[in-house]
């Protein structure tokens, strides 16, 4: 019977490392459903990756390659889920993510959700399950995961309202909430302004107060003026469909011009 063998150093441990080194943590969010896509962005050199079930086809078996291509290339596999749901959350462990990236969460009660759905009891409330492939389908394995489980795995509410701003400081106090997407444009479409609105910019300096003072940090995307200046941990720089949309048109605009 082999042993447990964690590919890279967890989610937690990496994001920490990067910390340390005063380094942000980048990312991109994938939509393809075709893995070698994370293959070739663990490659590159990105810290993690954001398998995105919400707004793509993705289902489980689609994820599942996604994570077995970020452990070969020792890159953090993330999962957005469509909507906080306890049976998806457990699904999304099972098959090896090493966090999950929950849309919408408006309340300190929703993370503390999170967190319990993603936690073994006495904390939480996740069930057992070890014929799957985050514990490589061995019982032997079922301590060594469950540590590292505890130790890296990264409960992830995105704040992307009005009313989950409100609630921000709230949310920062839930205990294993460390992390907190700011999702800048489903806010900009709440408040009725453009992505590029200097309104969202006081949202973001808000979010940083309000990190510090509880020692947590912040996700968001990398169209904010200031982030490298800030308490943000990790950036996600773009979809990795809407990188390759950028360089076909560029190639081809050059042959235009070139023609």
């Amino acid at each position: 019977m082999g042993a447990f063998v964690m590919i890279g150093s967890g989610a937690r441990a990496r994001f920490r490392a990067n910390e340390e080194r005063g380094q942000l943590s980048n990312g991109l969010f994938i939509a393809s459903i075709d893995p070698a896509v994370t293959e070739i962005v663990g490659c590159a050199g990105f810290d993690f990756v954001i398998i995105d079930t919400e707004h793509t086809p993705m289902g489980p078996p689609e994820v599942l390659a996604h994570v077995r291509s970020a452990e070969l290339v020792g890159v953090v596999p993330l999962v957005r889920i469509p909507e906080l749901s306890r049976p998806m959350i457990q699904k999304m462990i099972d098959i090896g993510a090493e966090g999950v990236v929950v849309p919408h969460v408006e309340t300190a009660a929703e993370a503390e959700q999170i967190v319990r759905a993603s936690r073994l009891p006495p904390r939480g409330d996740r069930s057992i399950s070890v014929m799957v492939h985050a514990t490589r389908f061995s019982w032997g394995n079922w301590l060594p995961y469950v540590e590292h489980s505890d130790a890296n795995f990264l409960a992830v509410p995105i704040v992307e309202s009005q009313a989950g701003f409100g609630n921000l400081e709230e949310i920062f106090s839930v205990e294993d909430i460390d992390y907190v997407f700011l999702g800048l444009g489903d806010l900009s479409v709440d408040l009725g302004v453009p992505l590029g609105d200097p309104v969202l910019g006081d949202y973001w300096k808000r979010a940083q107060e309000l990190a510090a003072k509880a020692a947590k940090h912040l996700i968001t995307t990398a169209n904010v003026d200031g982030i490298q200046a800030g308490v943000a941990s990790a950036v996600v720089h773009s979809y990795d469909l809407r990188a390759l949309d950028d360089q076909v048109r560029a190639i081809l605009g050059k042959a235009r011009v070139s023609s």
